[in-house]
């Protein structure tokens, strides 16, 4: 296993996580890291493939207008919105995806 180096910050986190008890070493801990980061670029690597097949659908059957969405908030699913305008949803759903 390679030597891997923590700043002195991680390193008390690390120490004080075993002292609780709830892991038995500086090892333990940064393999349960490891699997966060494991799954947090899992869900990444899904959520950009499903970005990309709302655009390819975009592309294919065209994209919703403010005025769709203006429609579709008015009716009975538009009521889990409440306090987000029209506006708001579509540059959140237009905005740039993360790089």
């Amino acid at each position: 296993m390679p030597n891997i180096g923590l700043t002195p910050e991680l390193e008390r986190f690390a120490e004080a996580r075993v002292r609780s008890g709830r892991y038995d070493s500086v090892s333990e801990v940064t393999r349960a890291a490891f699997r966060l980061l494991q799954d947090a670029e899992q869900q990444r690597t899904g959520f950009l493939a499903m970005l990309d097949a709302a655009e390819a659908e975009g592309e294919r059957d065209g994209f919703a207008q403010i005025a769709d969405l203006k429609t579709w908030m008015a009716g009975p699913f538009g009521s889990s919105l409440i306090g987000s305008s029209p506006e708001a949803c579509c540059a959140a759903m237009t905005s740039k995806r993360p790089a």
